[in-house]
């Protein structure tokens, strides 16, 4: 039988999942709790179970899908409009999107390594639209 933080933390987390619909093809789940099932009781030492989970994104499925969009007659302008924007707003720790995410998590994680990821994000997403 498990904590019951950790049953909560699962719910919160497959809810979010739920909820992102299409996009959630373009995330991959990572941390403790993939490591160990990818391993099983190895000599890894490593939690079997957390109430945290981390998600990262596949930013070449991402950029795939903003080149056709930028491609769409019907989007396209917006769409690069849209990704014109990016770097402004989340190109550096202290653009002003970075900060507002960093404020929107605070107290549930670092503000700082929230900035941060946001920028390393829009990087990274921005390079793979250039391929």
């Amino acid at each position: 039988m498990h904590p019951p933080e950790y049953v909560a933390a699962r719910r919160v987390l497959l809810d979010a999942l739920e909820a992102l619909g299409e996009q959630r093809q373009a995330l991959v789940l990572v941390g403790a709790q993939t490591i160990y099932l990818h391993t099983g009781a190895w000599t890894l030492a490593t939690a079997e179970y957390t109430t945290d989970a981390d998600i990262a994104v596949d930013t070449t499925s991402t950029a795939t899908a903003l080149r056709a969009l930028t491609a769409d007659d019907l989007a396209g302008n917006v769409a690069r409009e849209a990704v014109a924007w990016l770097p402004k707003l989340f190109g550096s720790v202290a653009s002003a999107g970075s900060q507002m995410a960093a404020r929107a998590a605070a107290g549930a994680e670092d503000p700082d390594v929230v900035a941060a990821s946001c920028a390393a994000l829009v990087a990274e997403l921005l390079a793979a639209v250039e391929r």
